[in-house]
């Protein structure tokens, strides 16, 4: 006959574990503690910067001359030698120059969107499409052209608010805040990457 193995319970379950309670500075302190080693990890861990200024230049062109995301623009010349977005946040969170740089080729890329905006508005090619009792109003196509005019519109009002803006007048602190929120966004971004991969 068969032995049945009886199940030993597990050691700590139903025991209360002891709780730790952290002040807001240990836990402030903890989090910059990782930040640093997760940095540290990344400079010895992680790839070599790819970063130089040529390359920079030929990033802030793209973008200074094309009206696509930085994405699109990553994915569409990477052939060409052009890293992943995530890349060229990395490179404006190291590199200041560079940050100026791309900030003033997303500000030329402004106009870029407010002349598509033009042709969007122009385009009637598919303003009517054919229905069951002759041409009628395509008016989902319509919205969709309202809302890409609109999109451009706004994204060309925060990239270069003093032409494009509501007229609101914009003050040095404003632009300052504005530099360091692009810096915490980054930051988000490649935080959340580093995750990610």
């Amino acid at each position: 006959m068969e032995e049945k193995k009886v199940k030993e319970p597990h050691p700590t379950k139903g025991t209360k574990m002891p709780r730790i309670h952290l002040d807001k500075p240990a836990v402030q302190e903890m989090k910059k503690e990782m930040a640093e080693f997760n940095s540290e990890v990344v400079s010895i861990l992680g790839r070599p910067d790819t970063y130089t200024e040529e390359l920079g230049n030929l990033v802030c062109l793209l973008v200074a001359t094309h009206g696509l995301s930085l994405d699109d623009i990553c994915a569409k010349y990477k052939d060409k030698g052009i890293p992943s977005s995530v890349t060229v946040f990395a490179w404006m969170h190291r590199n200041p120059i560079f940050l100026k740089n791309y900030l003033l080729a997303k500000q030329l890329q402004s106009h870029i969107l407010i002349e598509q905006t033009i042709d969007i508005a122009d385009d009637s090619a598919n303003d009517y499409v054919e229905g069951e009792y002759g041409p009628r109003v395509n008016g989902e196509h319509i919205q969709r052209s309202r809302e890409r005019i609109k999109a451009r519109q706004w994204v060309a009002a925060r990239l270069c608010p003093k032409i494009f803006g509501d007229g609101g007048r914009v003050d040095e602190a404003a632009k300052e805040d504005t530099l360091l929120d692009l810096r915490d966004q980054i930051d988000a971004l490649l935080a959340k990457h580093r995750k990610e991969y």
